[in-house]
């Protein structure tokens, strides 16, 4: 009775594990990181990634970019793979998205550009890969790339705009202590405002 017991017991818990195994080798992942990067106006930057494919990946695959840029911007440029696979590809063919077909391979790499814009002073980008079935219903993988300018970046930008760095403790206590002394100076007045009426 015990043995038939413990052979239930193991049984069951292949049965449990099977799954999660499967499911481990059937996600597909994304790897992106700056390639060479610029903020200069007109220029390109440059980003790399690997699609790591896991097992039951479709025969073909929709690569796609897709991109945001902080501030919002009414001309942020554009992003566009430039080589996919090892392959390049003419200026006619970058586009933000790619239809490849893996052919039983484990790992897909890709190279993407930005092209900056002239007149856009940005300060934050996030450029977003995502891999789909080849009918874009149904998504794969996806991964997203953040870059932002540094504080340094940031305050030497030339628009005629007063800009503050994001890290700034000072201006926050310069701040908190502006706002104390407005509250103590309201205070003050109100007490002096009832003594006057005592009287």
């Amino acid at each position: 009775m015990k043995r038939c017991i413990s052979c239930c017991l193991v049984f069951f818990m292949i049965c449990c594990m099977s799954p999660c195994a499967a499911s481990r080798q059937d996600t597909a992942t994304i790897e992106i990181n700056q390639l060479e990067w610029t903020w200069n106006p007109l220029d390109v930057a440059t980003f790399e990634g690997t699609v790591h494919l896991g097992e039951g990946a479709p025969d073909r695959l929709l690569l796609k970019l897709s991109f945001s840029a902080f501030p919002e911007s009414g001309e942020p440029g554009e992003v566009v793979f430039s080589s996919v696979d090892g392959k390049k590809l003419t200026l006619r063919k970058q586009k933000p998205e790619y239809t490849v077909s893996p052919e039983n391979r484990d790992t897909l790499s890709f190279v993407g550009n930005w092209k900056t814009p002239d007149n856009a002073y940005l300060t934050r980008v996030e450029i977003t890969c995502s891999v789909y079935d080849e009918s874009g219903a149904v998504l794969i993988a996806e991964n997203k790339l953040t870059e932002s300018r540094n504080e340094s970046e940031i305050l030497a930008i030339d628009d005629g705009r007063i800009r503050l760095p994001y890290n700034f403790p000072l201006w926050t206590r310069y701040a908190a202590a502006a706002a104390a002394a407005v509250w103590l100076l309201a205070i003050f007045r109100i007490i002096v405002n009832k003594r006057r009426k005592k009287r």
